[in-house]
């Protein structure tokens, strides 16, 4: 009797030291690949909506792209002004799980010509404004199992939706398409494309798109002409109520000279180039009154 208790113990404990836990290693293994592939998306995606942010500049500064050199992870692209981003390419769909991961964007407001961030498809509003494009660069992050995001350098964070399930399919911007003259950035969504042209480029850039003038006050704005021709002629229509001048100092180069009148108005002014071809370029200034 004794032998056969002896025995059964050695028959336990050769079971108990023999168990098999591949299951479980399995698990972990299956969960450190997917956290390491959050945080990974996570850097794609803020890298990413820097690379926008640039894209969007060069497109209200007439930037032209030098270069598209693919990757293995998306596309490396050099402006001629605004130097090299490089863009991690997303995917459509969704990991296959139910979840939410946010869609940052953009969209440009045709009545002011402004590009503005756009949040799951609708305008990110701070403080009662939209959030121009071109004034500050998103953040994203996860804390506390909740998506936040930033809008003014990671000084405040605003939560954006639960991240239980996260789906890390897009980033910010899913294609980048290039033909023999422009390349088309494509965002998230696939609601908004931005075309670039590459090469030199007719053009029209100026220092600033929005002022404020004082009652019987005028400004100067500098613009420059992108690859003029001896034909180019540059022309400004403003309404609202302030009165506007062209000045040129050289076929490429002037100043665009705002008035505003005895009262003070908001107006936006329209500066125009033109060249022999027929091919135009624009910008648009904003005028408040100061």
């Amino acid at each position: 009797m004794k032998f056969k208790l002896l025995y059964a113990a050695a028959a336990l404990l050769a079971a108990s030291c023999s168990y098999d836990d591949s299951a479980l290693s399995e698990r972990v293994d299956d969960l450190d690949a997917r956290v390491s592939n959050i945080e990974t998306w996570m850097i794609e995606v803020n890298n990413n909506l820097s690379a926008l942010r640039t894209t969007v500049e060069a497109l209200q500064n007439q930037d032209y792209i030098e270069s598209v050199t693919p990757t293995a992870t998306g596309w490396d692209i050099v402006f001629h002004n605004s130097g090299k981003i490089t863009v991690y390419q997303g995917t459509a769909g969704t990991d296959g799980t139910p979840g939410y991961s946010p869609v940052i964007g953009v969209v440009l407001d045709n009545s002011d010509g402004i590009w503005y961030w756009t949040l799951d498809g609708n305008a990110i509003i701070v403080d009662g404004k939209k959030v121009p494009a071109s004034s500050v660069t998103p953040q994203i992050k996860i804390e506390e199992g909740v998506f936040k995001g930033s809008y003014d350098g990671g000084a405040t964070w605003t939560e954006l939706g639960p991240a239980t399930n996260v789906v890390t399919a897009g980033k910010v911007i899913n294609d980048v398409r290039e033909t023999a003259t422009d390349v088309t950035f494509v965002t998230e969504d696939g609601t908004v494309e931005i075309v670039i042209p590459k090469g030199s480029t007719f053009g029209l850039t100026v220092d600033t798109n929005e002022v404020a003038i004082a009652a019987g006050a005028s400004l100067d704005i500098n613009y420059t002409v992108l690859s003029p021709d001896s034909a180019t002629k540059v022309d400004a229509i403003a309404n609202g109520g302030v009165t506007v001048a062209v000045i040129p100092s050289s076929t490429d180069k002037g100043v665009l000279r705002i008035t505003q009148g005895a009262t003070a108005v908001s107006a936006t002014v329209w500066l125009v180039a033109k060249n022999a071809a027929g091919k135009a370029a624009m910008q648009i200034i904003t005028v408040s009154a100061e």
